[in-house]
């Protein structure tokens, strides 16, 4: 068994960061520190990530860069 990150609390967690998640990735769930930032498999550069924070939940599942690699973020409060 691979051993978490060490996690420190942040109040401010913003897009181009890396956060502290719990991913599927081909076995067991696991503790990872991920880049915030939905980065296409087809994107040349990780700057892409930050322009497509703001999905619509109503187009969510038909739009092909939101099929793949979804994880939980690790959060106690969430401010909008």
């Amino acid at each position: 068994m691979a051993s978490a990150p060490e996690i420190e609390p942040r109040w401010n967690i913003a897009p181009t960061r890396f956060v502290a998640t719990v991913r599927e990735a081909g076995g067991p769930r696991e503790v990872a520190m991920l880049y915030w930032g939905l980065v296409p498999s087809w994107a040349k550069e990780k700057a892409i990530g930050a322009r497509m924070i703001n999905a619509r939940s109503e187009t969510l599942a038909e739009k092909p860069s939101f099929r793949r690699r979804r994880c939980l973020v690790l959060a106690d409060g969430y401010y909008e």
